[in-house]
């Protein structure tokens, strides 16, 4: 069951010296066993936090890396740097939806809520980011297509789930 740890920080330091600290860490995160991928959320102005989801291929996994000698061992590195790191770890699809048994959403309800928020942003970013990038005279299909996840990404986790998941309440 794949799990995933989402982390916050909130920075005290100038950013490039938590980027510094960053780099090291996603060093050691990437080569953790089990480690499938990363999601960056880009810092909103004026705000001191920075949020990172890391997904692993099975609970055990997320857990020995959240126990790791490396991984506690850089932690005390970023002290003075950032604080109040929060992390919280989830199962599966149960990231967006409650964890609790007894409240738990049956697969295809997730599915339809999911679909109905994730499908407009398919459809609407990317096209944006075309017309962006097109105007800018930018002609790259990687940049284009990692600026259009994280937009989705950030959508998603900020705007659209939480609207969607409001309005399907009841249902759920």
């Amino acid at each position: 069951m794949i799990s995933t740890i989402v982390v916050r920080y909130k920075l005290l330091a100038p950013k490039g010296e938590f980027e510094e600290w960053k780099k090291k860490m996603d060093e050691v995160s990437r080569r953790a066993n089990g480690f499938l991928d990363r999601i960056e959320l880009p810092m909103i102005t004026n705000e001191p936090y920075f949020f990172v989801l890391l997904r692993f291929d099975k609970i055990a996994n997320a857990e020995k890396w959240l126990n790791s000698l490396e991984r506690l061992t850089l932690l005390k590195e970023v002290d003075g740097i950032a604080e109040e790191r929060q992390q919280m770890m989830h199962k599966d699809s149960d990231f967006w939806f409650a964890q609790s048994p007894k409240n738990a959403v049956v697969k295809w309800k997730q599915i339809i809520v999911s679909f109905i928020a994730v499908y407009p942003l398919t459809q609407i970013i990317p096209r944006l980011v075309h017309v962006a990038f097109t105007a800018m005279g930018i002609k790259s299909a990687l940049f284009s297509g990692l600026l259009a996840g994280m937009l989705i990404s950030a959508c998603m986790v900020y705007f659209a789930m939480p609207i969607v998941l409001r309005l399907f309440r009841k249902w759920l």
